[in-house]
């Protein structure tokens, strides 16, 4: 049952990852480069794992310590993207780029294409679906992963790898 959870967490992660993120990271490329697209994915799951390190990975009260790492890994990612999307505006000053339409052109118009593409099938899709696929869903799912990677036992053993006592040996 504990590597059941594990896996549906993986599948979990996987989808929702695969939809916000994966989906129509070519057309995202093609309009912004390759630079703010992959330091975007890194710097929200880059940041996220070095604070779930630091929330599960630490033993005592962490939780500001993983805070205030999710912080500043994060707050320095996003400026460097904007950074990268300041250059964007400079070189393309014919195609009248905002920052505002840059932004969205990263964070959200992949999957705001998605959600259209699927209401055609499916009928109409609240625009929250968008955010939630992208920005709460996967990251929720990896801070779960690493949480339960990282459980113990009552005796302060891993969860993981010691199926709960039984003989491993020689089996």
């Amino acid at each position: 049952e504990f590597y059941v959870n594990f896996i549906m967490i993986l599948i979990g992660f996987s989808k929702s990852f695969s939809a916000g993120w994966i989906y129509g990271m070519e057309e995202q490329i093609k309009v912004l480069g390759a630079k703010p697209v992959y330091a975007y994915i890194i710097t929200t799951f880059g940041s996220i794992m070095v604070a779930s390190l630091a929330w599960f990975g630490i033993r005592g009260d962490t939780t500001l310590w993983g805070f205030v790492v999710f912080g500043m890994t994060y707050g320095s990612g996003i400026y460097y993207i904007y950074r990268l999307l300041q250059e964007k505006m400079m070189e393309e000053p014919e195609k009248n780029w905002t920052m505002e339409s840059l932004r969205y052109e990263l964070t959200l118009r992949n999957v705001d294409n998605l959600k259209d593409t699927l209401a055609d099938f499916v009928g109409p899709i609240p625009a929250i679906w968008a955010v939630l696929i992208k920005h709460v869903i996967p990251p929720v799912l990896l801070i779960l992963f690493f949480n339960l990677a990282h459980a113990q036992t009552n005796e302060l053993e891993s969860e993981f790898g010691n199926y709960n006592g039984y003989a491993t040996w020689p089996y």
